[in-house]
């Protein structure tokens, strides 16, 4: 009995002691994982065209993840064959808020060859390299375009199209393009950029919240901001010129815009209440000037001389002068002393 009783108190002392021991155990395996949970690499990857070389314009594409050197630079490698032009952007964790550079980069292949592009961390700086490579590649452009919220006469009317043939730039000196509108209608606030080679690869803007004083050149800033300005008056005449005479390819500065806006000054010699200028005094200066006071779209370009539109010289032009234009032209009695 005595040796029963023993026999039972040393297993229980014995799982006391196992179950201890597993504790210290567990205790000690959390220590060493908790310190030595490995610390997260930030990934670098390549996004951009051909789509199948860097797997397009996908942030959580893997297709062109960089590998870390010894020297701390990341890079990556890729065969590829003869590409005109090929753009990318580097970015980091796959996020597009982690991107690098302040534009699209590009290159060219001339012949097939294995393409290396590098980015260095420390200095921001990315290179690529390749015997067939051309980094940067020279610029060669077919045409300038200007794309904008073309309305009326402004852009002849077509929005945001890099590739207008309407609103191509002719070259007038060497790297110097210009293009004129008439008869742009005022308006607070136009927008536009200048393209290159029919489509957003290659394009100038201005800077952040610009506001283009006419006639004054400023900094036209590779893939920059929308640039904007504004036109005051009637009659207006709008040139746009960029200047690439001085455009450097490596850093892509050295291009200049003006955008100029002039006005023609109204006939001298007018008969009140003729508002389009042809001479004559009728229903259709009626409806013109109708429309334009309810501030029609498009109508502000037809009023083409705004001293004969402003029928009872208060130096307004408004709906009393849209009522009296109607009823003189309908032939209302004691309207005649306004058009004397």
């Amino acid at each position: 009995m005595k040796k029963n009783l023993f026999i039972r108190a040393l297993s229980l002392t014995l799982a006391v002691l196992l179950v201890m021991s597993g504790m210290i155990t567990a205790s000690a395996a959390g220590s060493v994982t908790s310190a030595e949970k490995p610390v997260t690499q930030d990934v670098y990857n390549v996004v951009g065209t051909p789509e199948e070389v860097f797997g397009g314009w996908d942030s959580a594409s893997t297709k062109a993840e960089m590998t870390k050197g010894d020297n701390g630079a990341y890079s990556f490698t890729t065969h590829m064959k003869p590409v005109k032009l090929a753009e990318f952007k580097i970015i980091k964790n796959h996020e597009w808020d982690e991107s690098l550079g302040d534009y699209v980069k590009m290159f060219r292949v001339k012949q097939a060859c294995d393409v290396t592009i590098t980015f260095e961390p420390q200095t921001n700086q990315i290179n690529v390299i390749g015997d067939g490579v051309e980094f940067p590649p020279k610029l060669e452009i077919d045409k300038i375009v200007a794309a904008g919220d073309g309305s009326g006469n402004w852009l002849n009317g077509v929005k945001w199209d890099s590739d207008s043939a309407a609103n191509k730039l002719s070259e007038v000196a060497d790297g110097v393009y210009e293009i004129t509108f008439n008869n742009v209608a005022p308006k607070d606030e136009y927008a536009f950029r200048f393209t290159a080679n029919g489509n957003w690869a290659a394009n100038w803007g201005g800077a952040e919240n610009n506001k283009a004083e006419s006639s004054t050149a400023y900094d036209a800033l590779f893939d920059g901001n929308d640039i904007k300005f504004s036109v005051t008056d009637g009659n207006a005449t709008v040139k746009l010129q960029l200047d690439l005479s001085n455009f450097n390819e490596s850093d892509k500065t050295g291009a200049k815009y003006t955008v100029t806006v002039t006005y023609s000054a109204p006939p001298a010699d007018y008969k009140i209440g003729d508002v389009n200028n042809d001479g004559k005094v009728n229903g259709q200066d009626a409806g013109i000037l109708a429309r334009y006071a309810s501030s029609w779209s498009g109508y502000e370009a037809k009023i083409v001389n705004k001293a004969a539109a402003d029928i009872n010289k208060d130096g307004k032009i408004n709906g009393q002068d849209a009522a009296i234009l109607s009823r003189y032209t309908s032939g209302r009695s004691g309207y005649d002393k306004y058009f004397k």
